[in-house]
């Protein structure tokens, strides 16, 4: 965890909004799925506090911070109090490529939808939401109930664009042949949930690019899933 003097900054940083800052030009570690690897991307995140900001990695803030009991680890393993924080609405992702920061143009939905997942704070919640992986995650953003055996949504064979749901598959037969569902951020990056919550394993959402997800599946195939008109709205995980 940084503070103000030590932290990296965002010009996207307010008190209404959680930025979620992606830096692709650096690596942080690896994924790994069934004997498969992936590089997985640098993110930081950026939370409003009383002296402008505190940041840290995206998988810190997972594990060590709780958006609605306010708190963070501090490096020592203290918590300390989030202040000013009851004003988020929103989620920001940006990317930034030579000390260059840019908004990621997502559809406000999924804006409002990630700040919604982060405040199911699930890591310290895993035993009432085991089993929530990346279809659930994909699922809450794009408000579609959450119904694994029949999901509500359709599937396009077309290139991705900003903002859209995808799946990959290893055939052409949907969906019994999805593997993974994730959020498309362009530059061919995608932000995802990777395992399954409360099953005795890391589980959180990550960024890795499109090869390296194809790779970790081994996938063939990307659609876009898009939520059928008459689709029920997301109405909470089953717990």
């Amino acid at each position: 965890m940084k503070t103000n003097k030590e932290a990296p900054t965002s010009s996207y940083s307010n008190y209404e909004t959680l930025v979620l800052q992606i830096i692709p030009e650096i690596e942080c570690g690896q994924i790994q799925i069934n004997g498969q690897f992936a590089q997985k991307i640098c993110a930081n995140i950026f939370i409003p506090n009383s002296n402008n900001s505190i940041s840290c990695p995206l998988n810190y803030f997972q594990e060590n911070a709780s958006l609605p009991d306010k708190w963070i680890n501090n490096d020592s393993g203290e918590k300390l109090i989030l202040e000013n924080i009851d004003n988020l609405i929103k989620v920001t992702v940006t990317i930034k490529l030579s000390g260059k920061e840019e908004k990621i143009d997502l559809p406000d939905s999924i804006d409002t939808g990630l700040l919604d997942y982060f405040n199911q704070d699930i890591c310290h919640n895993s035993n009432a939401f085991k089993g929530f992986d990346c279809y659930a995650f994909v699922s809450l953003l794009a408000n579609v109930k959450y119904f694994p055996k029949d999901p509500d949504f359709e599937y396009i064979d077309v290139e991705p664009k900003v903002g859209n749901i995808t799946v990959i598959t290893s055939d052409r037969k949907l969906p019994e042949f999805i593997k993974h569902w994730a959020l498309y951020l362009g530059d061919e990056l995608c932000l995802s949930k990777f395992g399954k919550s409360g099953e005795g394993s890391q589980s959180l959402v990550e960024i890795v690019d499109l090869n390296g997800m194809m790779t970790l599946y081994n996938c063939q195939h990307i659609y876009i899933a898009r939520p059928k008109t008459n689709a029920k709205p997301w109405d909470g995980y089953p717990r």
